[in-house]
Order: structure tokens, then sequence, then C-alpha cells
């Protein structure tokens, strides 16, 4: 890939959903006759907030060291490798509690709550060792 491409490559992503999102809500459209405008103005100020991020990125980056360096990759790999195990751990035992105590229905809610937490941590750990 060319070197002047690699530094936009976050805003050829974030054009490129939005291509795609203009496509889903054309098919949506065709089929049902609704066009959704919040999810087309949501995607597209996405898509500004992500070229204005990496404009500023592009812009502000003058020497050619590379933003994060072996160890920190290294850190990053063995985070990830030991994170989800420690969390699924904590969700299976709570799920085994709450099957103890007799609850046999959850609601979906809490199963995304689960899912968003897991994501949440794993953003906040990468970005504190990214800081080291």
């Amino acid at each position: 890939m060319n070197e002047n491409f690699k530094k936009w490559v976050w805003t050829f992503v974030g054009f490129i959903c939005v291509i795609s999102s203009f496509i889903t809500h054309t098919i949506i459209y065709v089929f049902t006759g609704e066009l959704n405008i919040s999810g087309l103005l949501g995607t597209l100020a996405g898509f500004i907030i992500i070229f204005l991020i990496n404009a500023i990125y592009v812009k502000t980056k003058k020497n050619k060291t590379p933003a994060v360096d072996e160890r920190t990759i290294n850190n990053l790999k063995k985070f990830y490798a030991i994170v989800p195990h420690i969390y699924l751990g904590v969700i299976i035992i709570g799920l085994a509690v709450l099957t103890i105590i007799g609850i046999d229905v959850i609601s979906m809610s809490y199963l995304w709550l689960a899912i968003m937490v897991y994501l949440g941590l794993c953003g906040v750990g990468a970005f504190i060792l990214n800081l080291k």
C-alpha cells in the first residue's frame, strides 16, 4: 500500500461505511417504503468525526517514528490473551450463582449490557496499556 494512503486508512474505512449505509438504507427503502434519515445522518456524523480526528493526526505527526512500539504491542497481546478468560469466568460464575438462587430467565438487556461492559473494559485497558 502506498505510504500516503496508509495515513488516511481510517477515513477510507469511514467512507466505505457511509457508502454501505447508503446502499443498505436504499435497499430498505425499496422493500419497505421507509427511509430512515436518522441512520444516514448518524453515519455521516460518525464519518465526519473520524475524518476530523484522522486529519488532525496526519497534520500534526511530522516525524517517521511508529505510533506504537514492539513492547506496547506485546503488552496488548498479553492483555487480550488474559482478559477475555477472566471476564468469561466472572460471567460464568455469575450465571451459576443466579441459577443457584433460582433465577431462570434473564432479560436480553442484561446480556447486551454484559457485552458492552466487556467491550468498554477492553477499550479502557488497551488505552491504558497504550499510554505506557
